[in-house]
């Protein structure tokens, strides 16, 4: 998103968490707290090696597939406006 954001002309925050926020305000994502969750399951995960989070995380993830293609269809939108 950060990257997205730069070619498009706008500045990110150094955040993950307030890049998404602005994104959410850019329109690139229509649903932040989806993306806040996948951001939280990063975290869970990137120094837990514990299979109990593993198997929520893996849960509360069913639909990341259709969250990033969202992404990326507004991603291409965004670029090609500006």
């Amino acid at each position: 998103m950060k990257e997205i954001m730069a070619v498009g002309g706008t500045q990110a925050t150094e955040s993950p968490r307030g890049t998404i926020k602005m994104a959410g305000k850019l329109g690139l994502i229509d649903n932040v707290e989806d993306w806040l969750k996948l951001l939280n399951a990063r975290n869970l995960t990137s120094h837990t090696y514990n299979e109990k989070t593993a198997d929520i995380v893996y849960k509360d993830l069913t639909d990341v597939v259709q969250t990033v293609d969202k992404l990326i269809q507004a991603a291409n939108e965004y670029l090609n406006n500006n």
